[in-house]
């Protein structure tokens, strides 16, 4: 039996594309059984009082070199 893994992702969110595809290259090599559990962080953002990222000045630019830099570590393309 291998360990349980529950993924958290909402569609929109690149982080969550990037989460993704670098779990999948550990499934098999450390034996997880991943369960998707989509959610929608707006409603998330909206119920706890987060803004989203894009609406910060500086979250925007932070988030924007974060997910630049975060694309590139993991060899994963960001269009």
């Amino acid at each position: 039996m291998g360990v349980e893994v529950d993924f958290y992702y909402d569609v929109v969110s690149p982080w969550s594309y990037i989460g993704f595809e670098v779990l999948l290259r550990y499934v098999e090599e450390w034996n997880l059984n991943v369960t998707l559990k989509p959610v929608f962080l707006g409603g998330i953002m909206q119920a706890s009082g987060n803004k989203p990222p894009a609406t910060l000045p500086a979250k925007a630019v932070y988030g924007a070199a974060d997910l630049q830099r975060s694309s590139e570590y993991y060899k994963i393309p960001i269009s």
